[in-house]
């Protein structure tokens, strides 16, 4: 995982549905930064809403790989995120392709690089970036990708959101790669054991249903007797409920 994500399977549904409303925000503020006016009769108010710094912050407290790009999925600019994630390289990153930048294992495919090859015309994240700037509204789409890292190219699950905007005259849109794998993770078929239920994991190993999901999505459990197994295992209780 190259993400940063919240602690709390449930907390991090929660901070995807925050996210997603908040880019439809930031990228009005980027536009209207340097013309608003709050008219409030607070002086700290109006120093706040016009500072720049106030985006920079903003944008850094996402805690998702978030870029500025242009129609070509450039980078002009990005958030603290992803400059922790690219560490000492991340100087080298500005006004390349994205799939260069994070290594997709197909922006070596042509000479020109990424989205030139064959297999870039289905790129989930090229795509959104047009037709956010095509149709000047927000697009989602969930995708697989694969990014060369450490030798490994693992498939990560990404939800892709690109909102366009304008500045200075200059089309731009904010791209924002949310890592989804533990939600995906869910809706899959697991393999479960038909006698004592537990649940075989990715390195074949069996482990309990409490272990394998307090493990990968920080739930915990309460445990309690259900009708039919207290029959079973103290018969006499008969109906007593204690």
């Amino acid at each position: 995982m190259f993400f940063i994500t919240g602690r709390g399977f449930f907390s991090k549904i929660l901070l995807l549905n925050f996210f997603r409303g908040l880019i439809m925000v930031v990228p009005l503020y980027l536009h209207r930064v340097r013309m608003i006016k709050v008219h409030t009769g607070d002086p700290m108010n109006n120093a706040i809403s016009t500072e720049p710094r106030f985006f920079q912050s903003v944008i850094d407290a996402i805690p998702y790989l978030v870029f500025v790009v242009d129609e070509d999925v450039r980078i002009y600019h990005m958030n603290e995120t992803a400059s922790r994630f690219f560490g000492e390289g991340a100087g080298r990153v500005y006004m390349k392709r994205s799939g260069e930048s994070l290594h997709c294992i197909h922006s070596t495919e042509s000479p020109d690089g990424c989205g030139r090859s064959e297999s870039c015309r289905d790129c989930i994240m090229r795509m959104c970036v047009n037709e956010a700037m095509r149709g000047h509204r927000i697009h989602h789409r969930q995708t697989g990708m694969r990014f060369v890292r450490d030798g490994h190219s693992p498939e990560t699950h990404l939800l892709v959101s690109a909102s366009p905007f304008e500045f200075e005259r200059k089309k731009l849109v904010l791209l924002i790669l949310e890592n989804i794998n533990e939600l995906v993770e869910l809706r899959e078929c697991l393999p479960i054991c038909a006698n004592c239920k537990k649940i075989r994991n990715d390195e074949n190993y069996w482990e309990s249903v409490e272990h394998y999901l307090s493990t990968r999505h920080d739930l915990d459990f309460t445990h309690s007797i259900c009708p039919e197994c207290k029959k079973t295992l103290y018969p006499e209780l008969g109906g007593k409920n204690h």
